[in-house]
């Protein structure tokens, strides 16, 4: 079995803890250590071009990507957000509706997968992961006729409303209103976040013993995108 590295910069490690790994560098850029400690970007792919290089590798050796950042790097494309019609903005309230789902911040992924798979009757819906500006989160959002859907840190622009969970009210938080956020991601193909597990529901989550994608150890190939 390929040796796995001390996961030291993992897109969900410090979130999930609300508390930087003392792994890292006091001066480390992260997208965790970033939000712990309050800072922000200016354009996802330019803090990307800048960190990927650096990144400690997350995954183990032989895979083609060493981290999610490299991945998002490679692949990844900025997604506008809107302007969306009348029609649009009320197919993303009623799929929200149909899904049961109230959306809640520091989930995204599980929000918009929750959306996709429950509430998207029609599959007009595409899901994407990558990173937003301000301070320069892993996210998850989604589609809508190539515009971006986002029901967790934009969800009144779809006259809903994201709650934060109390555990997360101390670090993370984004102030609202969102309007400006640059996203720059990868879209993914439904069968995989049709694959991905409810525990953990991002399709870049490192390397786990358990986890049922391998979206890092092979190159992306054209009939995945």
């Amino acid at each position: 079995m390929s040796q796995v590295p001390e996961r030291i910069a993992s897109p969900a490690t410090c979130l999930g803890k609300l508390l930087p790994s003392p792994s890292h560098a006091p001066d480390c850029r992260c997208a965790d250590c970033l939000i712990y400690r309050g800072e922000t970007i200016a354009a996802v792919r330019s803090w990307l071009q800048d960190w990927a290089p650096r990144a400690p590798r997350t995954t183990p050796e032989g895979w083609a990507y060493a981290n999610a950042e490299t991945f998002v790097l490679a692949h990844g494309s900025n997604w506008e957000h809107g302007p969306f019609t009348v029609e649009e903005r009320r197919y993303v309230t009623e799929t929200v509706k149909r899904a049961r789902l109230v959306p809640k911040m520091g989930q995204c992924w599980r929000n918009a997968r929750q959306a996709l798979l429950l509430g998207d009757a029609n599959r007009r819906l595409a899901y994407v992961e990558g990173y937003t500006t301000g301070r320069g989160i892993h996210h998850g959002w989604l589609l809508l006729e190539g515009k971006v859907v986002d029901i967790t840190l934009n969800a009144g622009t779809f006259r809903l409303k994201a709650v934060t969970p109390p555990k997360q009210r101390r670090f993370g938080e984004v102030e609202a209103p969102h309007t400006g956020l640059e996203y720059f991601g990868v879209q993914f193909p439904r069968w995989t976040v049709e694959r991905c597990n409810w525990r953990e529901p991002h399709a870049l989550a490192d390397y786990r013993d358990d986890f049922p994608l391998d979206t890092l150890r092979a190159p992306w190939g054209a009939g995945e995108q």
